[in-house]
């Protein structure tokens, strides 16, 4: 079992799963994007974006938990429900950081 010591790397791993979100959503709206392209995005974040081939062609799919899976993981282990008040505000931490770390990110700026 973890204990709440671990919190911090939690929290980590939630934040890079939403900073990965927002690149893919820039990507979204901008294919041709000047600093992102799904090859990097899977070379970045190889736990979260898998490559594959189908008719020849590279795909990539996303893979691994998202943020919300990452805090349901850890507060279950200490009994906490889905969707308890200590859930929605770790939530709101990973959203505040997520946006921070996001304003300093190359890609993103």
């Amino acid at each position: 079992m973890e204990s709440l010591s671990d919190l911090e790397e939690v929290l980590a791993r939630a934040v890079r799963v939403y900073v990965l979100a927002k690149k893919r959503a820039a990507l979204l709206r901008d294919p041709d994007h000047p600093t992102l392209s799904l090859e990097k995005l899977a070379r970045d974040y190889p736990e979260s974006l898998q490559p594959y081939e189908r008719g020849g062609v590279i795909r990539y799919r996303p893979t691994g938990l998202t943020g919300d899976d990452i805090l349901e993981e850890y507060l279950s282990q200490f009994g906490y429900a889905r969707n308890s008040e200590l859930w929605y505000s770790l939530a709101h931490i990973v959203i505040e950081r997520g946006e921070h770390e996001s304003t300093r990110d190359p890609d993103l700026v």
